[in-house]
């Protein structure tokens, strides 16, 4: 039993450029289809380069700019992270614990899991 397929198919052998796709997913909300490139990036960087990014999943937008916020200023106020990051206030602690934060006292830090 699978949680979700892809489907993976090979655009150009000289470069190793991969189209990517979920054929089949389960219980969630798929990415749309990417591609992936080998060369030269594995020779430079030791991984693939993403060449095009997938669609962000709902709130994923959110959960990244919560956390830029949170690591430039880690004494932030759930008032000045409201205002910061256009969330209000009372989402902003589910999602901070979503995004991997907890504040203890006046910091911000991130969870260990």
């Amino acid at each position: 039993m699978c949680d979700a397929v892809y489907g993976v198919r090979c655009e150009n052998e000289e470069t190793l450029q991969i189209q990517v796709r979920c054929v089949k997913p389960r219980d969630f909300e798929p990415p749309g289809p990417f591609t992936i490139q080998g060369r030269p990036y594995i020779d430079e960087d030791g991984d693939f380069g993403v060449l095009t990014q997938p669609p962000q999943p709902r709130g994923q937008a959110q959960l990244e700019t919560l956390a830029k916020v949170i690591q430039l200023n880690p004494e932030i106020t759930y008032r000045d992270l409201a205002e910061a990051t256009g969330i209000s206030k009372h989402r902003l602690e589910k999602l901070a614990v979503k995004a991997g934060f907890e504040k203890s006292g006046k910091t911000w830090s991130r969870v260990r899991f």
